[in-house]
């Protein structure tokens, strides 16, 4: 409920709010851009806040992607993430989207939070149970 005063929110909580919102519509198959939208936000702000306490090797840095076509890479990583946020240059344009790829996204998301010392909510733990389940080839075996 909007009630008009405004209060303080840091960056992380504006994130975990972020996360918290694409994952409730995502399990009720809401709408696929708006979770992506709100995915790649969240993310961007994990991301950042991780690289900023001396993290790497989240999506846009990953350490598997040669220095020579980083740019390359982050472009086509950020695609629909840019398409989605802004028009000033390309008002008219249309772009094909798959709806899964939000869920890599959002996975992440989730595991560098808690790789910055976050620990995840129910709602979280319970979407990395679901990929885990439904993509058991996207995870490494750890240990």
């Amino acid at each position: 409920m909007i009630n008009g005063l405004s209060h303080p929110i840091q960056k992380l909580e504006a994130a975990r709010n972020q996360l918290r919102t694409a994952i409730q519509l995502w399990f009720a198959d809401g709408d696929p851009i708006s979770i992506h939208t709100l995915t790649c936000a969240a993310h961007q702000i994990i991301h950042d806040i991780h690289a900023h306490m001396g993290g790497q090797d989240l999506i846009f840095d990953s350490i598997f992607v040669k220095n020579n076509r980083r740019t390359e890479w982050i472009h086509a990583v950020k695609e629909h993430m840019n398409f989605f946020k802004h028009a000033e240059k390309n008002a008219n344009d249309t772009i094909e989207f798959n709806p899964s790829l939000t869920e890599p996204f959002l996975m992440l998301s989730l595991l560098n939070l808690e790789s910055i010392g976050e620990q995840l909510t129910h709602e979280e733990s319970v979407f990395i149970v679901w990929c885990c389940l439904h993509n058991p080839d996207w995870l490494s075996e750890l240990g």
